[in-house]
């Protein structure tokens, strides 16, 4: 859902006729794990007002998945890995 959130920020024509075109970001950072590559794939497409929501939340994002709750090898998914590894690219670490 998030990839095709993103899909129709980026090709408008993609939007259905009647419905609205442009990033749902309150919706995107609504969503799990899996929508953080999207988020940060989402950056240089969001409206300069979305930006700030969008970087929050991935801020946040990165500060919970460091938690001892998520980094205990049970607490361990394809998801989160995923998403630690898009926000290591997206921080430069």
């Amino acid at each position: 859902m998030a990839r095709q959130n993103l899909a129709r920020a980026v090709d408008p024509s993609l939007v259905a006729v009647g419905g609205q075109s442009g990033l749902d970001a309150r919706y995107l950072v609504s969503l799990g794990d899996d929508a953080v590559p999207v988020m940060i794939d989402a950056l240089p497409y969001a409206d300069a007002s979305e930006r700030p929501l969008l970087v929050d939340e991935i801020n946040a994002r990165a500060q919970a998945l460091l938690g001892p709750d998520v980094t205990v090898w049970p607490a361990w998914n394809l998801a989160r890995q995923r998403a630690r590894e898009a926000i290591a690219g997206y921080l430069g670490r």
